[in-house]
């Protein structure tokens, strides 16, 4: 019986399975490999994030613009210069990323210039969708390029909003100016009316009532039309105030990471020794193979 007990095999690794007992002997044989290996590749994997070129993030919070239209019949609009998902999208397109390359007197062409490259690779726009913000990231070699970049987006994305709504400015200035001179004749036309009215007064001029009739006409429908004009500058000076009416904007300044966010060394620390007790397992159990073959 006892001879018995001596033949049965020990634990394959193609059996039902290690026990407890089985996989802690396993453990001990290869310990080298497997404790060593990871904590090798661990070592390795954070001296290449040491020697790699390192890389921070700006961020920028933008509010599209809006136009404001009020009318003495309308109820009060807001429209806005373009809607936030589709400035999102623009943000992403090729041709608006090599306008803001120009900015920068940067190349547009990929695969000759690293801060190109970069910048082509890490742009990011998302829609706050609580707020309707836009919020815009992207990466730099070093704090003050990543600065550089995230202004120059800033900017055309300004510059193309104010194109958008440059009609819509215009008309505004347009009808700005035409009411203030309308409202200088009116009052012109008052202080004439109010004159003669005084003057006929003064002069008590009789038999001519029908006149008399027709100039408190002409200055009633002066009054009107001047009372009018008044209320129509007063709408368009709402419609054109900063807080009605304004360009895409930033919400508060440029943020830029006061660390790397690339490469980050933990996460490579720990990728490093996950290949690397990877491979020592493999490793293991190719030696625990070849030495149940041997047998």
């Amino acid at each position: 019986m006892t001879e018995n007990l001596q033949r049965e095999p020990r634990a394959t690794l193609r059996g039902d399975g290690l026990t407890a007992g089985e996989g802690i002997d396993f453990i001990v044989r290869h310990k080298y490999l497997l404790l060593g290996l990871p904590v090798l590749g661990a070592i390795i994997a954070v001296l290449v994030a040491l020697a790699l070129p390192k890389q921070w993030q700006a961020s920028t919070i933008l509010q599209v613009g809006q136009l404001f239209y009020s009318t003495q019949s309308d109820q009060p609009q807001l429209a806005l210069i373009e809607p936030t998902p589709r400035a999102v999208e623009r943000v992403k397109l090729e041709q608006f990323q090599d306008a803001v390359l120009q900015r920068l007197n940067l190349p547009t062409a990929p695969n000759v210039n690293r801060d190109t490259d970069l910048l082509r690779a890490s742009v990011n726009a998302r829609l706050i969708r609580n707020a309707e913000l836009l919020q815009i990231s992207v990466r730099g070699n070093s704090p003050e390029m990543a600065r550089r970049m995230i202004q120059a987006y800033q900017d055309q994305l300004v510059l193309e909003h104010l194109k958008l709504a440059e009609p819509s400015l215009q008309r505004i200035a347009a009808e700005t100016a035409q009411v203030a001179r309308d409202v200088t004749e009116a009052e012109s036309r008052q202080k004439q009316l109010n004159a003669l009215a005084i003057e006929r007064a003064k002069v008590g001029v009789r038999g001519q009532f029908s006149e008399s009739v027709l100039l408190n006409q002409l200055i009633d429908r002066n009054d009107k039309e001047l009372r009018d004009l008044k209320r129509r500058a007063s709408y368009l000076r709402e419609q054109s105030s900063p807080e009605r009416t304004f360009n895409t904007r930033a919400m508060g300044g440029i943020e830029v990471s006061k660390r790397p966010v690339w490469p980050r060394k933990i996460n490579f620390l720990i990728i490093g020794g996950a290949l690397g007790f990877a491979v020592g397992l493999v490793w293991s159990l190719l030696r625990e193979r070849r030495a149940r073959a041997a047998r």
